[in-house]
C-alpha cells in the first residue's frame, strides 16, 4: 500500500504581527540613539553654567580676577561687541583694540551701556583710573576711563599704555596682576599683556554673564557676605568698583 500524503494547512503570519514587530524595533532604535546622544553631550545646569561640557581654562584665575565679585559668578558685558566713546586722540583706538578677545564699536555719543573715555583730569598721584558698574546678575553696565592731566610729567609711561591698562579693567580684569605685565598696579615699563590675562578673558567671554564657576574650583570659596549671595538672577542690585594705575618710582 503506497504512502498517503496528507495535505496539511499552512500557517500564515498575520499582517498585524509584522506591523507591531517593526514598530517595536523602531522604538528600540530610537531609545538607543537618545541614550547615545545623551552620553556624548555635556549636561547643563539650570544656572546656565556647563558642567561636563565647560570650556577648558584656569577657573581659579578667573575667580581671583573676576568672579570673586559675585561669589563665584562671572561678570562681563552682555555682548562680545562693546560700544566705546571718547577714543578721539591719536593712538587711542589702537590702544583699545589691543584687547582682541572682544570687539569694540567706536561711537561719538556716550553709550547707554558701554565704555566712555572721559579724557584728562586731575587725578592726584595716579596715572589713570577706571570706574565701572555691573548688576547682580553679572552683566556690566558702564565703565569710565580718566587719564591724569600730568601723565607725561609723572613717570607714567605712554598714555596709550594707560588707556590699554584701564580698558582691561573695563572688560573684566578686576584686580591688578603681579606678573610683570601691563595689568600690574605700577607702571613697570612692560607693555605686554600677559598670557594668563589673555587666557582668562577668553574663558570669561566663552561663558555667559553670571555663570556659576564654583563647581569648577578645587575648593569652593565662600562669599564675603553672610547669609545672602551678591549674585541675584534678576540683576536687581547694582555694584560699582574702581582701579587705578600708579607711577613707577
Amino acid at each position: 500500500m503506497g504512502a498517503q500524503l496528507m495535505d496539511l494547512p499552512m500557517q500564515t503570519i498575520p499582517r498585524d504581527y509584522w506591523f507591531h514587530f517593526l514598530k517595536t524595533l523602531l522604538c528600540l532604535l530610537v531609545v538607543v540613539l537618545l541614550l547615545f546622544l545623551s552620553a556624548c553631550s555635556g549636561g547643563e545646569s539650570s544656572s546656565g553654567s556647563k558642567e561636563a561640557g565647560s570650556p577648558s581654562g584656569n577657573y581659579s584665575y578667573l575667580y581671583k580676577y573676576n568672579a570673586y565679585r559675585l561669589d563665584g559668578h562671572t561678570v562681563r558685558w552682555a555682548s562680545n561687541t562693546i560700544p566705546v566713546s571718547g577714543a578721539t586722540r591719536a593712538g587711542w583706538k589702537k590702544a583699545v583694540r589691543r584687547w582682541s578677545t572682544v570687539r569694540f564699536e567706536f561711537v561719538t555719543a556716550k553709550p547707554s551701556s558701554g565704555i566712555q573715555i572721559l579724557g584728562y583730569d586731575d587725578l592726584g598721584n595716579v596715572c589713570g583710573l577706571s570706574s565701572f558698574t555691573y548688576d547682580s546678575a553679572g552683566t556690566m553696565d558702564s565703565c569710565e576711563i580718566e587719564i591724569n592731566i600730568l601723565h607725561n610729567e609723572m613717570n607714567c609711561g605712554l598714555t596709550t599704555d594707560t588707556i590699554t591698562h584701564e580698558m582691561g579693567h573695563c572688560i573684566g580684569v578686576f584686580k591688578h596682576t603681579r606678573d610683570g605685565g601691563l595689568m600690574d598696579e605700577k607702571v613697570s615699563g612692560s607693555r605686554d599683556i600677559s598670557t594668563a590675562v589673555t587666557d582668562m578673558l577668553q574663558l570669561l567671554y566663552a561663558l555667559a554673564p553670571g555663570t556659576d564657576i564654583n563647581d569648577q574650583l578645587a575648593a569652593r570659596r565662600p562669599g564675603k557676605t553672610r547669609g545672602k549671595s551678591r549674585y541675584q538672577p534678576d540683576g536687581g542690585t547694582r555694584y560699582s568698583g574702581g582701579l587705578a594705575v600708579i607711577a613707577h618710582h
